[in-house]
Parts: structure tokens; C-alpha cells; sequence
């Protein structure tokens, strides 16, 4: 996405000025630094990642709707469907 709103010229002028900031020497030791960040990061969401899936709570400890639950949703969904279809024939 950074390379669309910068052309050819722009992208050598920003290297050009990191290059004489941090010297040719430094440059390395800096990329090093970056890379060692980066690889940081990732482990500690991959950690975070496997400490989120380790809590969730298992799928035995769900509770189910029982059939009481199911029975009104069933006879408030006739009820909404009777009231729409008499609505529509009424018109």
C-alpha cells in the first residue's frame, strides 16, 4: 500500500536520507534490531493466541437449549408467520 502512494523517486530519496542518518556501518545492527522486534511480537501473539484457545471453555460445558426453550421458539415463529401472512392476504 506504501509503495502506491510513493513513486520511484521518492522511495530512493527516503533511503538515500536513512542511509546518510544512520551511516552504512549502522545499518545492519539496525536491521537486526528491527528483525529481533518483529520476531517478539510474533511469539508473543502466537503465546497469546494459545493462552486464549487453553481458557475457552470446552464445548461439553455448553449448555443446551432444552426443549421447553425450543417449543416457544417454535410457537412464537408460527405465531409471527400466521400474523404476516394474514396481514398480506388482508390487503
Amino acid at each position: 500500500m506504501l509503495a502506491d502512494m510513493l513513486g520511484g523517486w521518492e522511495i530512493v530519496l527516503i533511503l538515500t536520507i536513512v542511509l546518510i542518518l544512520f551511516g552504512a556501518k549502522n545499518l545492519p545492527a539496525f536491521g537486526e534490531r528491527t528483525r529481533g522486534g518483529r520476531d517478539e511480537r510474533r511469539k508473543a501473539l502466537r503465546e497469546a493466541i494459545e493462552k486464549a484457545i487453553s481458557d475457552r471453555p470446552s464445548q461439553e460445558t455448553e449448555e443446551v437449549p432444552t426443549g421447553r426453550f425450543l417449543m416457544w421458539v417454535a410457537i412464537t415463529l408460527g405465531v409471527v408467520c400466521f400474523v404476516l401472512v394474514l396481514s398480506q392476504l388482508s390487503r
